[in-house]
């Protein structure tokens, strides 16, 4: 196989890997296979001028061949691969040969076992494409689909190829995090200028943009983003984009997700394996490092192996090697472990503390396989995920250098699951007033995710957070408050809070609801204090009395509160009153005067009043400002039908006029200028 004999020239005798799909790039060698007598499927030619995989036969078996047609110059690509919408679910082989039965390009183990040939015809015409069971073989296999595609010389693709991140990022030791993608050109021409974005969406948010420049036909780029952080537990959504559109943009946008949590660091996505790793002899070892920017303790570390039995154990070592690379070792299980298929989950005990990067380990005892899955990332990250045969001299090598292996290992290190520090001092006032809004705080604790508060009985007041305004009862006492995580509260902070009593005040009016004829209502109350009412600027109170004056107020409900203060501790208590204005019924049919007017509006001097049908002569006029001052109106003259009065003395501005005539009154709004 061709990867295997890759491999095997850079570490003969340590490394055995067992290959299951996933697509990458074509290629065309020439050490394929011989042309059989297979059955053409389909039995009619195909051609294809789309840069969109599309299938070319659905029923090929192992000898089967498929006949294309092809123009020079143009790129072809057929494939097995997943990604690309193939199928082969054996160890598959492709031949491609002319139309004479000679060989042109040959692909075996592009995308774990399935084969992809990229091909530039050199003529017009057919070819033929044959799918064998490795090695040539004819038989066995099932049903495979083969797809393919052609790219003409302006063909445009930009692919995400692949996004680099933790899978769960503990808070905050994972913080600040850096994405990274792989970024591909699949054209037939260099793109000198490339806008990528990042958007981090969910339970945090973040976003960034890269620059890629020059980027040539097959080459990928990794680019590097700027770093986040998560300051909420939750799943991130991390989608990468290319910005320019091209000739396949299904593929210039890659999603992940990722886990903000408080307990683990984990690279691994999914739960099965797609490849099984090993070495052919005692005592290698399978690392994994894990960027830290804090401290903690592991307390347990999760692989997943691909096969029952195996005998491994596991390691911890600090990143204090060259390159930082695995310096002192921080833990050595004690005797050696059987796997189990799947998640393994192995306490480390007693648990280990950390500073800054570290290790976790899969060392294989024994000349048997240790089995360690890993899953599918094409291409591999670099500077992560590294092996080391268990010969004397033997060094760390980065899987990422190894051609044709894009595997990351499944390995998770779960954190000890201690509460969070107790909270430094609360800040905030000692002694505060009763019913008077306060504020408390504490500095934020790092690893807690929330906050929980105790108020003393009697306090009203809720929190999350590392902050809290509460409204004080009569008596005092403890406030405190615990840091919390998924691990649970820490101690409590306690903060002895003395309450001053607020001042007694209270007062009443004669009714809650006036008639706008009615006299201006005064309160009683025990204790001075300041009067104000709500609507402001419709009802008008006298600050100082609380007396409501009826004539200047619109008909509506309203409040009237008291605020009273103590002179000596400058508490302060605040009553309230609801009270309703309205014109009355018995004043509409009975006490209410008409055809009466007052002109000119504005007025300047002097204004006019007229009447219909009153007789004016023992009329009583007074007018009200806005702000419940009362003016006498200087009559000039009076008739019977007909009165005039003087308003050169009163301030300009919006007044209500009220006239009273036996026992009847008029009211109309009069402007001042």
């Amino acid at each position: 196989k061709n990867n295997l004999r890759i491999l095997s020239t850079l570490i003969f005798c340590f490394l055995a890997i067992t290959l299951t799909s996933f697509g990458q790039d074509g290629e065309c060698e020439t050490d394929g296979c011989l042309f059989g007598s297979g059955t053409q499927r389909p039995a009619t030619t195909v051609s294809s001028s789309s840069p969109i995989f599309a299938p070319v036969a659905t029923n090929l078996l192992p000898g089967d061949f498929s006949v294309c047609a092809v123009t020079s110059g143009t790129t072809y690509e057929w494939s097995l691969c997943p990604d690309d919408g193939g199928v082969a679910a054996y160890d598959a082989q492709m031949t491609l040969f002319t139309d004479a039965d000679v060989e042109l390009c040959y692909s075996d183990d592009i995308c774990g076992l399935n084969p992809k040939i990229r091909y530039v015809a050199t003529f017009t015409g057919t070819v033929k494409v044959q799918i064998n069971v490795f090695d040539c073989i004819t038989a066995g296999g099932s049903a495979s689909t083969l797809v393919w595609r052609a790219l003409d010389p302006n063909f445009t693709d930009v692919a995400v190829v692949e996004v680099y991140s933790l899978s769960k990022k503990m808070i905050p030791n994972g913080n600040p995090h850096i994405v990274s993608a792989a970024i591909k050109n699949n054209g037939n021409q260099v793109i000198p200028f490339l806008e990528l974005s990042i958007a981090v969406t969910g339970a945090n948010t973040f976003s960034s943009d890269a620059i890629v420049t020059n980027l040539g036909p097959d080459e990928t780029q990794i680019v590097t983003f700027g770093e986040f952080s998560s300051a909420n537990p939750g799943t991130n959504t991390i989608i990468v984009r290319v910005v320019d559109a091209d000739d396949v943009p299904a593929n210039n946008v890659k999603t992940i997700t990722q886990n903000a949590n408080a307990t683990s660091f984990a690279y691994t996505v999914g739960t099965t394996p797609a490849v099984s790793l090993g070495l052919n002899a005692a005592n290698g070892e399978f690392g994994v490092k894990f960027k830290n920017n804090g401290d903690f303790s592991i307390a347990q570390a999760n692989v997943f192996f691909t096969a029952t039995g195996a005998v491994y154990r596991i390691k911890i070592y600090d990143a204090t090697g060259p390159g930082g690379l695995p310096g002192a070792q921080l833990f050595f299980s004690a005797a050696n472990r059987n796997s189990t298929l799947g998640l393994n989950q192995i306490p480390v005990s007693p648990a280990v503390p950390v500073s800054g990067d570290f290790w976790v380990v899969v060392v294989q005892p024994t000349t048997a396989s240790a089995n360690v899955g890993g899953e599918n990332e094409n291409p591999l990250r670099t500077g992560t995920f590294y092996f080391k045969p268990g010969t004397v001299g033997a060094v760390w090598t980065d899987f990422s250098t190894l051609p044709t292996f894009p595997y990351r290992l499944m390995f998770e290190v779960v954190a000890a699951c201690n509460p969070p520090s107790a909270p430094g001092a609360i800040t905030g006032a000692a002694t505060i007033c009763q019913g008077t809004l306060s504020t408390y705080s504490v500095e934020a604790v790092q690893g807690a995710t929330g906050y929980q508060w105790v108020l003393p009985s009697g306090w009203t007041g809720t929190s999350t957070t590392n902050s809290i305004t509460v409204t004080p009862g009569a008596n005092g006492g403890n406030l405190g408050v615990r840091a919390s995580s998924a691990c649970g509260p820490s101690s409590p902070t306690l903060l002895a809070v003395a309450v001053t009593p607020a001042p007694a005040a209270a007062f009443a009016y004669s009714a809650a609801t006036f008639c706008t004829t009615a006299e201006n209502p005064t309160p009683t109350s025990a204790t001075p204090g300041v009067y104000r009412a709500t609507p402001a600027g419709l009802v008008f109170v006298d600050s100082t009395t609380g007396q409501i004056n009826i004539a200047s107020t619109t008909p509506g409900n309203y409040v009237v509160s008291l605020v009273v203060r103590d002179g000596g501790t400058q508490c302060t208590r605040t009553v309230t009153r609801n009270v309703a204005v309205q014109v009355c019924a018995n004043i509409l049919s009975n006490n209410r005067l008409t055809g009466i007017r007052a002109f000119p509006v504005p007025a300047r001097g002097e204004i006019f009043i007229s009447s219909e049908t009153e007789e004016l002569g023992t009329s009583q006029i007074v007018l009200h400002a806005l702000d419940g001052r009362k003016f006498e109106a200087n009559v000039v003259s009076k008739q019977a039908n007909l009165m005039t009065i003087n308003v050169d003395q009163i301030p300009r501005g919006l007044y209500k006029l009220k006239l009273v005539i036996g026992g009847k009154i008029w009211t109309s709004n009069i402007v001042l200028e």
